[in-house]
């Protein structure tokens, strides 16, 4: 535009004066502690509860889960690889994760405990079916006929629970930023938290969670003036 002007094609920039609009930050709203016991009873029995707890406990976005295969996890480590994430159920396709970022993520006991306990369903179901090419692709998590899981299913039967806890508005992203919440919470450094759910920076993570690490700031000034006031005679 400046060129225009300079070799005189026009005499004024056209986007001069003209405002922006205010970029909205979408509004982050994640379980709260005193909804956390009756989501996970409610998701207690749910074909689906797995994969919802293994949300919570990891962070993962749900394309990423459903692309997750056997092959990128390490039980003995307690790590898992999330370098893809699946965008076609049939065919199966797979693509890199948002941002092109592959990264290891620790995964708790569990998580671990869910991936042993899908991978016990799995081999019943396919000593079941009888079918010799039940889960081809070793995905962590699949349909009992071993197809991977639709993001249809997962997004009804959320509403299903959501509706149970009274929390209707609760998407399957939310449960990501459940972990994210819950981990700053536990005291989980930002880089650490900013690593495992794939950000491109921590200062974007900072940016989305700044109200816990607020409200965490406030509880640790209250801690450090106890602690300090403990020796005031």
């Amino acid at each position: 535009m400046c060129d225009a002007i300079t070799a005189k094609l026009i005499r004024v920039n056209p986007a001069t004066g003209i405002i922006m609009p205010k970029k909205i930050k979408p509004k982050i709203t994640p379980l709260e502690e005193s909804d956390l016991h009756a989501f996970y009873s409610a998701a207690n029995g749910d074909p689906y509860g797995p994969v919802f707890s293994f949300l919570i406990l990891t962070g993962l976005r749900i394309n990423e889960l459903a692309g997750l295969t056997m092959d990128r996890v390490n039980l003995d480590n307690q790590t898992m690889i999330v370098d893809r994430q699946l965008i076609s159920i049939n065919p199966v396709k797979f693509s890199t994760p948002k941002h092109d970022r592959a990264r290891t993520v620790s995964l708790p006991d569990s998580a671990i405990k869910i991936i042993k306990t899908e991978r016990a369903n799995q081999a019943r179901f396919k000593l079941l079916t009888g079918d010799a090419n039940f889960n081809t692709h070793g995905f962590v998590f699949c349909q009992n006929d071993g197809s991977p899981i639709g993001h249809r299913s997962v997004y009804e039967h959320i509403k299903i629970i959501a509706a149970k806890i009274g929390v209707p508005a609760l998407r399957v992203h939310d449960l990501r930023h459940t972990y994210a919440v819950l981990s700053l919470q536990a005291g989980v450094d930002i880089k650490t938290v900013q690593e495992s759910l794939g950000h491109h920076t921590a200062a974007f993570t900072l940016d989305q969670y700044g109200f816990v690490t607020d409200g965490m700031r406030s509880a640790s000034a209250e801690k450090l003036d106890k602690y300090v006031n403990s020796y005031v005679k």
